[in-house]
């Protein structure tokens, strides 16, 4: 089990690490100790991406850091959605159920990101 210090600090480097420039919401969802289940903890980040024409393209969501109860190590992970000039309801640039996912080497501290589907 890995202490909730430790959790922090893997959560911050892989912050650190993540190949854009983000910035934090203030919005988190659960905490980094364990519990029954195991530890789930996410904050929300958003980042500009480009501009495109007279358009700001910017991402928007989640950063999140799973550990199971019977799992020695985290895993992370992001999601984000992509829209035109900060237009959250019909801005998206990706089609429905697409978004900009990720997931982070602890080993190599580099994040791997593509456009997918989820």
């Amino acid at each position: 089990m890995t202490s909730p210090q430790s959790l922090e600090a893997i959560f911050e480097q892989s912050l650190e690490q993540f190949p854009y420039p983000i910035e934090p919401t203030s919005i988190t969802q659960g905490d980094l100790t364990f519990g029954p289940d195991g530890v789930e903890y996410s904050a929300e980040f958003t980042f500009k991406v480009g501009q495109l024409l007279d358009d700001t393209l910017t991402a928007g969501g989640w950063i999140e850091l799973r550990q199971d109860p019977d799992d020695d190590t985290p895993t992370l992970s992001a999601i984000f959605s992509i829209v035109r000039n900060f237009d959250w309801k019909n801005g998206s640039i990706l089609k429905e159920y697409e978004g900009l996912l990720g997931w982070y080497d602890l080993n190599t501290q580099q994040w791997e990101l593509k456009i997918d589907t989820y």
